[in-house]
């Protein structure tokens, strides 16, 4: 999980593959994986209808409430059956975030598309612990081909445990399969990122971005490279990016208002908290405290007195 490091860090942290989406049968892991469809390393993507089946922690069958939003704001919903299964049938041509919610809790999101045909599509959802709130995600790398996933599982788990040479060897080889693959580059990024090679990094993250516009981790860890090399005005556009994507909410809000802050933007700062109210985002109430600080500091005491009163009913 990323260290959730408060304004009085030397440094932001990047975030790697915090997702709760598990496509099976392949082995469980941390991150998004492809499902392997009827043609080889091919995923149906012809659209139309589109069947889901949400699981529990434990693998068991869990009837929740499923909703798709679409690009123009469009939303379906429908509860699972018993067997944790819904259909949504006839389905446009579009970009979905999938939404399940626990009571009118958001526990889990991602994204799909469905293209032109009469395809049929389907997904298996992994939920994690109900007190957490999955991150919206990427899925466009399960067309990736399978020695190229290999390689990336490969260079993920040296990530993880520090072998950053290795990591580098090994996305660079799954990328030389195939260069398409925005979650290795995004992977590789925080490769060069650890080895403090900002221009690396940013270099695949904006290949990344070009690859998925709607990468919510990769504008993320964009905006953390950028605020940890000093850039905080440019970091806040990237991480503002990221919460208008609804990419892990809680941990960019942190972000995204010590970037601000950073930057001496105070309007800027005030504006995301009230973007960050309007839709009903996480987040942690020390943000209004800290805003409050600044704005005092800056001499507007008006201005900081709502936030120290936003702190205090939101901390209660």
């Amino acid at each position: 999980m990323l260290f959730r490091g408060r304004f009085r860090a030397p440094a932001a942290t990047l975030m790697f593959g915090v997702l709760a989406l598990e496509l099976l049968p392949l082995p469980s892991t941390s991150l998004s994986q492809a499902q392997e469809p009827a043609a080889a390393n091919q995923r149906d993507e012809r659209g139309g209808q589109l069947t889901i089946q949400v699981l529990g922690e434990d693998g068991t069958p869990v009837s929740i409430q499923v909703c798709l939003r679409g690009e123009n704001a469009r939303e379906i919903c429908s509860t699972s059956d018993r067997l944790g299964t819904v259909t949504f049938f006839r389905l446009v041509p579009d970009s979905y975030i999938v939404l399940v919610f626990r009571a009118s809790l958001q526990v889990w999101a991602d994204q799909v598309n469905i293209s032109n045909g009469v395809g049929i599509q389907s997904e298996i959802i992994r939920l994690r612990d109900s007190r957490e709130t999955a991150p919206t995600v990427s899925v466009r790398d399960l067309v990736v081909p399978e020695r190229s996933r290999k390689l990336y599982e490969v260079g993920k788990k040296a990530f993880f445990r520090g072998d950053y040479t290795k990591a580098q060897k090994s996305l660079q080889s799954a990328l030389s399969i195939y260069p398409n693959f925005p979650r290795a580059r995004n992977a590789l990024a925080l490769v060069y990122a650890k080895q403090q090679d900002y221009a690396g990094a940013t270099g695949q993250l904006e290949i990344a971005i070009k690859l998925d516009p709607r990468f919510g981790e990769a504008y993320f860890n964009y905006g953390i490279v950028l605020m940890n090399a000093g850039r905080y005005a440019d970091a806040a556009t990237y991480l503002a990016r990221a919460l208008s994507l609804e990419f892990s909410p809680d941990h960019v809000a942190d972000s995204l208002i010590s970037s601000d802050i950073r930057a001496n933007s105070p309007d800027a700062a005030v504006s995301a908290l009230q973007t960050i109210h309007q839709r009903k985002f996480q987040h942690h109430p020390f943000l209004h405290w800290e805003v409050a600080k600044y704005l005092e500091g800056l001499g507007r005491s008006q201005d900081a007195e709502s936030q120290y009163r936003q702190y205090t009913a939101e901390a209660q």
